[in-house]
């Protein structure tokens, strides 16, 4: 049982780009909200996905702590190297969501999870 469906994880990423991107579609009210939602749940819950658990609630635990150590690891990196730009670790952690999410489309893809599109 995933917390977050791998389509999800995709909306909230692009989201939470869209937002750092200065664009006006998103109201300054709402950049907050997302940019905090997708930084303690997403990276984790996008790796999180692949693995199988009994509640939800122990997903969501796991999913913020993993998030936390991917952010925390990021940041490390971003303050120690010269050559790390500031905002590189928001996008590389965007990435780490969809790569994890793309991971979860394929395995779900491979496993029959999806219904086919094609008629028999």
């Amino acid at each position: 049982m995933a917390l977050l469906k791998p389509g999800l994880l995709v909306f909230w990423s692009l989201l939470a780009g869209i937002s750092q991107l200065e664009a006006p579609v998103l109201l300054e009210w709402v950049r907050a909200p997302v940019v905090l939602g997708f930084l303690l749940i997403c990276p984790g819950a996008a790796w999180l996905g692949l693995l199988r658990f009994d509640s939800r609630a122990t997903e969501l635990v796991l999913s913020v702590a993993l998030s936390l150590a991917l952010l925390t690891l990021l940041s490390e990196l971003t303050l120690l190297s010269p050559a790390w730009p500031l905002g590189a670790g928001f996008w590389a952690l965007i990435l780490i969501g969809f790569l994890g999410a793309t991971v979860q489309l394929v395995r779900g893809v491979a496993l029959g999870a999806f219904p086919s599109s094609q008629k028999e």
